[in-house]
């Protein structure tokens, strides 16, 4: 669930000129239909602060007066001259989609012209668009509500201030086709399945050949630098299996062991010494000394040859499974996630 303390008003004309806020607030509080048209209710005309665009010559502007977009133009990530539009590049067309541009707080910087009343509520600036920080080149894209931004050659990590993931995962992208989408919430929905796949083309937007294959990366945070490859699932099955089995070999040759100490045990218990005279040694033990022969060269054949084998089984566990050039790693060599 939700903070509440972090939910917004439900009604905010902070950004509008005084008088448009006065008028707006007094057509919502009343109760004559002519009135309460202009009071959004029921999804009637509302005026809402929408930010200045500077809109391009290139570009084509769809917009309304609650402050949705959709540009049509070229490669830009802010003011005019920026993007590989900004750089008059071709094969740079774009379609930007964005809601809620300088969110949460949209100001207006000039209302609309002449005396503000209701025929003037749904008037339109077709200027209209972000007043963006001129020192950060991605401001627009970072502090709008949502967008869905498609260009034909851009810089999509750099425009949205995405981290740099460390050496082997997802390379960032430069000069080159890129679709972002961005909200507080994304949701990506199938009824019969969702596939992320990479790499369905031999040739990447600009005709070059892609001779590796790109990986895919989760990454909560956008702390790419915890970036750590993702498990295979049935690798990691053979690898886990391949374990269980040492570990019984283990177990067998520990219950040998332990089988052989309780012979030596029962044998030492049992074993008598012939009498020797007054202040001489004791002589060995005939019976231990016989035994002695047979429980080492069980100990030898057995245990030590056991324990030799299993120090290769492990060994061969980790080159296949575990070591950075293992055949049936159970590190993905593409994907990865934090």
């Amino acid at each position: 669930m939700a903070d509440p303390s972090l939910k917004s008003k439900n009604r905010d004309f902070s950004g509008l000129p005084a008088a448009e806020k006065s008028l707006i607030e007094e057509n919502y509080k009343s109760s004559e239909k002519v009135s309460r048209q202009y009071s959004g209710i029921n999804c009637t005309n509302l005026r809402e602060a929408v930010p200045e665009y500077i809109k391009a010559d290139c570009e084509k502007v769809i917009c309304n007066s609650n402050n949705a977009f959709i540009v049509l133009g070229r490669d830009r990530v802010g003011a005019i001259n920026t993007g590989y539009g900004g750089k008059a590049h071709t094969q740079a067309g774009s379609i930007d989609i964005v809601v809620g541009r300088m969110n949460p707080s949209p100001k207006e910087v000039y209302g609309i012209p002449g005396d503000v009343g209701t025929e003037h509520m749904m008037e339109i600036n077709p200027m209209l668009t972000p007043v963006i920080d001129p020192e950060s080149p991605s401001g627009q894209f970072q502090t709008d509500a949502a967008r869905i931004y498609i260009s034909q050659k851009t810089d999509i990590d750099d425009n949205f201030g995405l981290m740099e993931g460390p050496i082997g995962s997802v390379p960032r992208s430069y000069g080159r086709s890129g679709i972002a989408i961005k909200a507080d919430s994304v949701r990506i929905m199938g009824n019969e399945g969702i596939k992320i796949i990479t790499k369905p083309d031999l040739y990447n937007s600009l005709g070059s050949i892609i001779n590796s294959i790109p990986g895919i990366d989760l990454i909560a945070g956008d702390r790419a630098q915890e970036l750590q490859p993702m498990v295979l699932g049935e690798n990691m099955t053979r690898c886990l299996q391949s374990m269980i089995k040492n570990i019984y070999q283990l177990n067998s040759i520990v219950l040998g062991l332990t089988r052989q100490t309780m012979q030596m045990n029962t044998d030492i218990s049992m074993h008598m010494h012939p009498p020797a005279p007054l202040g001489a040694l004791v002589a060995p033990s005939l019976e231990l000394q016989a035994s002695l022969p047979t429980i080492n060269k069980i100990l030898l054949n057995k245990t030590v040859e056991s324990l030799k084998n299993h120090t290769e089984n492990l060994t061969n566990t980790t080159s296949n499974y575990i070591a950075s050039n293992a055949p049936i790693t159970i590190r993905s060599r593409y994907n990865k996630t934090n």
